[in-house]
């Protein structure tokens, strides 16, 4: 079941997560799924893109928030639980 949506700023890319904490980013002008993106161990309730479409940030039930690349597909960081703390 889905649980979240996020569209890119001019249209071109669609998040989605779902319960099991995958991550489908789409291509909406071929209207395939470009790659999961994986790392949360439950359920994403919060997908947002930046401004500039270069990061991608998921908010997860795991206490985690993590960014990931656009471009490249690989996270890029992640905030826990403790406040102020980034790795």
């Amino acid at each position: 079941m889905i649980l979240s949506l996020a569209m890119s700023p001019g249209g071109f890319y669609m998040v989605s997560s779902d319960e099991d904490g995958i991550i489908m980013m789409w291509d909406l002008s071929s209207s395939r799924c470009l790659t999961p993106l994986i790392g949360h161990t439950s359920c994403v309730w919060s997908l947002t893109f930046s401004y500039e479409v270069s990061i991608i940030a998921f908010g997860s039930a795991d206490c985690t928030v993590k960014l990931w690349d656009v471009n490249t597909s690989t996270k890029v960081s992640r905030a826990e639980e403790n406040p102020g703390r980034f790795s």
